[in-house]
């Protein structure tokens, strides 16, 4: 390794610790990192950074997570126009359990995709960014799982005063509630 080239691998470094590099300028870090001829005392930060950079979710993960989700609900109400359910209890836990363990994932995977080493202090608008953005993620997550109760109420409702019809035209009543 030339001396421009270890000039480099310091500076990127110290970006990378202060959290201001790019994807892209981490890829270049990750190449400079696995030169055979890297001096000693890059070792360890090798070693840190490559083990970080197997901990990264793959490109496109939360795009095709979200695509997951929204398919399981496109199709669990498909199959709640299709089949009388007698209680929406059922889709209410299951639309709760996928928000849930959405929010547990992207928490996860955000904790995993941030190293930082050298903690170093967020200012007050980084801060208030961060927390809006996770707030704004969780609302996303819970008005999904609202609109998909809605849904299936209404369904359940549907469901519930045509067969109320049916046995009414048997002569089969029930008290309202």
């Amino acid at each position: 390794m030339n001396t421009d080239q270890i000039n480099e691998l310091r500076d990127m470094l110290d970006r990378y610790y202060a959290a201001e590099t790019t994807p892209d300028e981490e890829k270049h870090l990750l190449d400079l990192l696995s030169d055979t001829d890297l001096p000693e005392e890059f070792l360890p930060d090798r070693e840190s950074l490559s083990s970080m950079a197997s901990l990264l979710p793959p490109d496109g993960f939360e795009t095709r997570l979200s695509e997951r989700i929204d398919s399981l609900a496109s199709k669990e109400t498909d199959k709640s126009q299709k089949t009388v359910k007698p209680h929406s209890a059922s889709v209410i836990q299951w639309f709760m359990t996928a928000a849930a363990a959405m929010l547990i994932a992207v928490t996860a995977l955000t904790r995993i995709a941030t190293p930082t080493p050298h903690p170093t202090p967020l200012t007050p608008e980084e801060t208030y960014e961060q927390a809006t953005m996770a707030l704004m993620v969780f609302s996303d997550a819970l008005n999904k799982g609202y609109a998909a109760i809605e849904r299936a109420d209404a369904t359940t409702a549907d469901a519930s005063e045509k067969t109320a019809e049916a046995l009414a035209a048997i002569g089969i009543y029930f008290p309202a509630d």
